[in-house]
């Protein structure tokens, strides 16, 4: 039991992606992409954005590194870079699914898509909570842009097969630590970015992800086909792709629209503004 929960809590911060230790260097901001902010209700409301970027209007031709093609004109598409989390309420994914359904190309992360059915979000309750590979519609637009879960479990020393077989499972991690408190450590881990830092491969790791990622854009802009682009990953390896987007490519960001992911408890009830007491004319 102890090393089925252990297995558990190690892929549970995975899935969150949000490591003090593995975003400190970067000069892009994690607070552009992950907030919590006090929700209507007088709670908190963990927030994710919806990033775009747009190349920039005197931006000059990179340098592809490749002999007769330093001429080459390119069409640049919009990116549209997607702070997932990979537990939140339907809204959100919603929300998303939305997002991607406008883009002529997703590049996503290896984390659960492949190996879960999606649920019926028609049915569920706009705060009940899920697993992001249930709450996201796979489409053909899609493109695994990422290392391989067996890949990674390699790379933290795992037994093969072990986070593949566990993707399917996890919604088990909300009933086995109750959706409260599973609340109240989403939220924490959103307020501290901490939780994996011990791990020392950790960066490593996300780098090399990142690099797969970035790969697959630059693939996709040579070949000239998509006008819109999303990158859809976890928060953490946001900054670095944003540095490598503004530094290697020219982009800048032209617009960023904040989604309700997680709120500290479900179906809170909106409080109501406070009525004015009219204070009686004196004559």
């Amino acid at each position: 039991m102890k090393v089925l929960f252990g297995q558990m809590a190690l892929i549970f911060a995975l899935t969150l992606s949000l490591t003090s230790a593995a975003v400190a260097e970067e000069k892009g901001k994690i607070g552009d992409f992950i907030r919590v902010k006090k929700s209507k209700a007088g709670g908190q409301v963990a927030q994710l954005s919806v990033r775009t970027y747009k190349r920039a209007k005197n931006a000059k031709a990179p340098s592809t590194g490749m002999p007769g093609m330093s001429g080459q004109k390119f069409k640049y598409p919009e990116v549209v870079m997607i702070s997932i989390v990979h537990f939140a309420e339907a809204k959100y994914y919603k929300s998303i699914n939305k997002v991607l359904a406008d883009c002529d190309l997703v590049l996503y992360e290896a984390m659960g898509y492949d190996y879960v059915k999606p649920a019926n979000l028609n049915k569920m309750g706009a705060r009940d909570l899920l697993f992001q590979g249930k709450g996201l519609k796979k489409r053909k637009t899609w493109q695994l842009a990422d290392l391989s879960l067996d890949s990674q479990q390699r790379a933290l020393g795992l037994p093969k097969g072990t986070m593949s077989r566990q993707m399917g499972q996890m919604d088990r991690v909300i009933q086995m630590m109750g959706e409260q408190r599973f609340r109240n450590q989403m939220m924490t881990q959103f307020k501290s970015m901490q939780g994996i830092e011990h791990l020392m491969n950790m960066k490593f790791i996300l780098m090399q992800r990142n690099s797969v990622a970035f790969g697959k854009l630059i693939e996709s802009i040579y070949k000239g086909k998509a006008k819109k682009i999303a990158i859809l990953y976890g928060g953490a390896h946001m900054p670095n792709l944003e540095d490598r987007l503004r530094e290697e490519l020219n982009y800048v960001p032209v617009k960023t629209k904040w989604l309700n992911a997680i709120h500290d408890k479900k179906d809170a009830p909106v409080a109501k503004p406070p009525v004015k007491n009219k204070k009686a004319k004196l004559y």
